[in-house]
C-alpha cells in the first residue's frame, strides 16, 4: 500500500523589524514563502505550488503582504500613526491637515492621510 498527498510547508525567508500597521509600532517580523509539497509516506519530496508570501509581525501574528516592508509603505503607515496619535489627543482634523500641508503634503493627500487615521 502506497500513501501520498500533499502538506503545506513554509519556509523563512527573512526577518528584521517593521512598522506593523495592527500593533502600531516597530515590531520584529518573519518573511515566509509558503508552499505546497508532494508527500509520500508523509515525508515531503518536492514542491509542487508556490502559494506566496508572507510578512508576518512576531507580536500580534498578523500576516501582511511583503510590500509592506517597502520604505515608502513604512514611511506612510508612521505618518498614519503619528496623525492618529496627534487626533486621539486634542488635535482637530483641520490643524492636522494644516499640518500636513506645511511638510509638503497636498490637500488630498493630507485628507487621505486623515481619514486613515481615523478609521
Amino acid at each position: 500500500m502506497i500513501i501520498f498527498g500533499s502538506k503545506g510547508r513554509q519556509k523563512e525567508l527573512g526577518h528584521g523589524t517593521f512598522y506593523c500597521p495592527k500593533c502600531n509600532d516597530i515590531r520584529p517580523y518573519i518573511q515566509k514563502r509558503v508552499s505546497r509539497y508532494f508527500t509520500l509516506y508523509f515525508i515531503p519530496l518536492f514542491e509542487t505550488k508556490n502559494l506566496g508570501e508572507v510578512v508576518e509581525c512576531q507580536s500580534c501574528k498578523t500576516s501582511f503582504d511583503p510590500k509592506v516592508l517597502d520604505p515608502s509603505s513604512q514611511k506612510m503607515l508612521k505618518v498614519v500613526a503619528a496623525t492618529r496619535y496627534a487626533l486621539l489627543h486634542g488635535t482637530s482634523p483641520a490643524q492636522m491637515k494644516a499640518q500636513l500641508m506645511d511638510g509638503g503634503a497636498e490637500a488630498q493627500t493630507a485628507d487621505k492621510i486623515i481619514e486613515m487615521a481615523q478609521s
